[in-house]
């Protein structure tokens, strides 16, 4: 049998690491918000890339 070496790994958290901090944004957006802005914003790209006049 395998002898127990006591031997213990740090505690891996896949790279996310929590910060708790006392400061608070100025600019913060739901989530509905920032989804909206996004979906607007590929709709706008997408009518650009069709209405371009010179072609590219």
């Amino acid at each position: 049998m395998a002898k127990d070496n006591k031997i213990t790994l740090p505690f891996s958290q896949g790279g996310l690491n929590r910060v708790f901090s006392e400061s608070r944004s100025l600019l913060q957006f739901g989530p509905d918000k920032v989804l909206f802005a996004s979906v607007l914003l590929a709709a706008l790209i997408f009518l650009l890339h069709i209405l371009n006049p010179f072609g590219y």
